[in-house]
């Protein structure tokens, strides 16, 4: 079920269905306050890397200066990665 709505709360789905993910969550909040926090902290909250990005962010850390063009990322995945990092 946490499966089906961290796929449809996502704000890329319809927006029907949207609505739907977002009516599961209120209605897990109140009856599973704990399993609510942990779903928004370790799924909703989260942030899945590829191998790449983890190259990419590993090349920042150190310093070093990354294109989007160098780093085999796709143009969305790379405003994803500079969003969640919030990277220039």
């Amino acid at each position: 079920m946490l499966h089906f709505v961290h796929l449809r709360a996502d704000s890329l789905a319809q927006y029907e269905i949207r609505v739907y993910a977002e009516t599961i969550l209120k209605i897990l909040k109140v009856w599973m306050p704990y399993t609510y926090e942990a779903f928004l902290e370790f799924r909703l909250g989260a942030f899945t890397l590829s191998r790449s990005a983890i190259v990419v962010i590993s090349k920042l850390l150190s310093g070093e200066r990354v294109t989007r063009e160098e780093s085999n990322l796709t143009a969305s995945e790379w405003r994803e990665v500079q969003n969640a990092f919030k990277i220039k």
